[in-house]
Parts: C-alpha cells; sequence; structure tokens
C-alpha cells in the first residue's frame, strides 16, 4: 500500500503567549498507509510530499524551524502527525520576533440618530411621541492600533477575529483591561509588503474602543449595539396573537380606525400607555405582556419606555489573538 501524506489545513495554528516572548506554530498531517508511528513520522507520500523534519523551515516563515514530530495513530494505518514550530536564531542579531508591539492611539468621532438622551432617558416631544426622524448626536470613539513583527501573516485569524467583539474581558499591555462588550476588532492586516518564506511580517490589529452605558443581560456592555425605542403600530391581546392599535377616543366609537403612527411598547409586546387598546374576535381587548424577547434582543426599561437591543457584530474571546 501507498503511503500517502494531506495537510490538516485548519489546523495550522500561531500562537504566542501572553506573558512569554516566545512564537510557536503547528501544522497537521494525516498519513495514511504508515506501518508504525516511527514510519509516520518521517513519510513521504502525495499529494502534499513529505512530513517536515527536525530543524526544516516553516513554509511561511524562514525564523520558524521544526521542534518536534508527534505522531497519533487514529486508525488502522492511518496516523495523525502533528509538527510543532518554534522561533530559531537570528544569527546574534536582534530578534525582530522578540521587540515589543507599538501602541497608537487615536481619538475619533461618530455621528447618529438617537432616541435617548446622555442619561438613557427617551427623547420625546411634550405629547411623549418619539421625534420622526430622531436627533443626531455626536459621540467620541477612541481608536488602538497595535503592530508587532509576527512570523508570517496568519490570515485565517484575520478573517476569524475581523469584525468582531470581545466576548470576555480583554487586557491590553500597558493600558489594562476592557469588559465584555467594549472593544471591536476591525481588521488584521499586514502593513507593508513582503515576500514569501520572510523571516517576519509586520502585523497591524486594529481596535475601536467604546464604553457603552449599560452592562446587559448578556453580560455584553452596549457601545457596539443597536439601541432602539420600542414603538409600533401592533401589540398581543393574548399569548401567541396581536392586532393593530387604536387610541383611546374610539374604545366605544362604532367606526374604529387603528392609528397611524407608532406608539410606545413595554418590551414585551404590550402597549406602554395603558388608554390605548386593541380591538379583536368583535370586541375590545386590553393587551397582554408576552414572556420572550425576540431572538437576540436585550431590554432596557426607563420610566417612561422601553429600549431594544441587538449587537451589531458577532462576539468571540479575543484571549486567542495572544496579544
Amino acid at each position: 500500500m501507498s503511503v500517502e501524506v494531506s495537510e490538516r489545513w485548519s489546523d495550522e495554528k500561531l500562537h504566542k503567549d501572553f506573558n512569554s516572548t516566545q512564537w510557536t506554530g503547528v501544522r497537521a498531517f494525516d498519513v495514511a498507509g504508515a506501518t508504525s508511528a516511527d514510519a509516520a513520522a518521517i513519510a513521504n507520500g502525495s499529494p502534499y510530499g513529505a512530513i517536515p523534519r527536525i530543524g526544516q523551515q516553516h513554509p511561511r516563515s524562514s525564523s520558524m524551524a521544526v521542534r518536534n514530530v508527534d505522531p497519533e495513530r487514529t486508525g488502522f494505518n492511518l496516523y495523525k502527525v502533528t509538527v510543532n514550530y518554534a522561533v530559531g536564531t537570528f544569527d546574534g542579531q536582534e530578534d525582530p520576533l522578540l521587540q515589543k508591539p507599538k501602541l497608537k492611539w487615536n481619538i475619533g468621532s461618530e455621528s447618529s440618530q438617537v432616541d435617548h438622551d446622555a442619561d438613557g432617558n427617551p427623547i420625546f416631544n411634550s405629547a411623549f411621541d418619539a421625534f420622526d426622524p430622531p436627533p443626531s448626536a455626536e459621540f467620541t470613539t477612541i481608536f488602538l492600533t497595535i503592530t508587532r513583527n509576527e512570523p508570517y501573516f496568519d490570515v485565517t485569524k484575520a478573517i476569524t477575529y475581523s469584525n468582531r467583539i470581545n466576548s470576555a474581558a480583554f487586557t491590553i499591555k500597558g493600558a489594562g483591561v476592557v469588559d465584555a462588550g467594549q472593544i471591536l476588532c476591525r481588521s488584521i492586516q499586514p502593513t507593508q509588503e513582503y515576500i514569501e518564506g520572510a523571516r517576519f511580517v509586520p502585523v497591524a490589529y486594529d481596535f475601536e474602543l467604546r464604553s457603552g452605558g449599560n452592562k446587559d443581560t448578556d453580560g455584553l456592555w452596549d457601545g457596539f449595539k443597536h439601541r432602539i425605542l420600542d414603538q409600533g403600530l401592533r401589540a398581543y391581546y393574548d399569548p401567541t396573537h396581536k392586532t393593530r392599535i387604536y387610541d383611546p377616543g374610539q374604545n366605544t366609537s362604532a367606526g374604529k380606525t387603528p392609528i397611524s403612527s407608532d406608539v410606545r411598547l413595554n418590551g414585551s409586546g404590550a402597549v406602554y400607555e395603558p388608554d390605548y387598546f386593541l380591538y379583536a374576535n368583535g370586541s375590545v381587548q386590553p393587551g397582554v405582556s408576552i414572556a420572550k424577547s425576540p431572538t437576540g434582543s436585550c431590554i432596557e426599561r426607563t420610566d417612561s419606555a422601553a429600549f431594544m437591543k441587538y449587537k451589531r457584530a458577532k462576539t468571540i474571546d479575543f484571549a486567542g489573538l495572544s496579544l
């Protein structure tokens, strides 16, 4: 039986421990047809060639070399071979991979429509109706770029973390800790052109930080969430059915016309102001609150309104960035 070697691309990793200057890398291969673990560790076969040997350079970084090869039997004549890399020497020169990351901070602003004031209160006219369109406001936002030299550019990491929000507390060396939901990874990219197999690649991590006003029930601060006044034209009259809302002056009128402008809801599917009513099954119906909220939403209630909050981007634990 011929020996076949194929790389597990999804298992490739590049890592730097939080409290260490040492870079390590991992590649993994499937070896079919090997007669023993020792044979698998030195296998040479199609379609992707041979298992790398001790001391051999990483194909994407001349600064990393194989330190050990670990074969593991996973089936009959089938082995998984894990190849571990570490940074080699730089012939007595200062190792660029040991240089500390550089941090650059910038202050910016964002203009967006708002339906609440700085204290979280809903913005209404004197009749307690929302403005349409709502007013706009300027918000300060903090931008951070962390640049460091890496053995190679890890495009999988860039895809995984770009446009993601931290799901847990994240420590920025030399600056402090930001809580869950307060930092967005905008992009990860090389700062300049580089050649294949370069000893190192300068990589920039671009972040945006926002404090947020409240920490929601999902454990995230709301700085990177949509925050929308809960209002509408319909409400629930039983836990599974909803219908149009009517204004207070029509509860005895023969010709009823439903409202044409949104009114406040309570965050649970009912009209916030009790004078409004529903009309269904031939009679006036009181509104009811339902036990569930829309999937993905968090509810924030004030004395006069409720707000729906939704994540603008998916979350991930930034510990995997190894910054």
